[in-house]
């Protein structure tokens, strides 16, 4: 099930940066899924180091 709920953020993320890119070009939507991709590390960090996993 955990597979599942991580497979459909990932297609969740890829039409976001797929919309972006459409409408803006490729240096926004480079720049917002890299700003989404740290955001998203930081806060896995910071589970990981509570004692939760992702």
């Amino acid at each position: 099930m955990k597979k599942l709920i991580n497979l459909i953020g990932l297609c969740g993320f890829s039409a976001l940066i797929y919309g972006v890119y459409l409408s803006f070009g490729l240096g926004p939507a480079f720049m917002l899924g890299g700003g989404l991709l740290l955001l998203y590390a930081l806060i896995a960090m910071a589970k990981m180091q509570r004692g939760r996993a992702c």
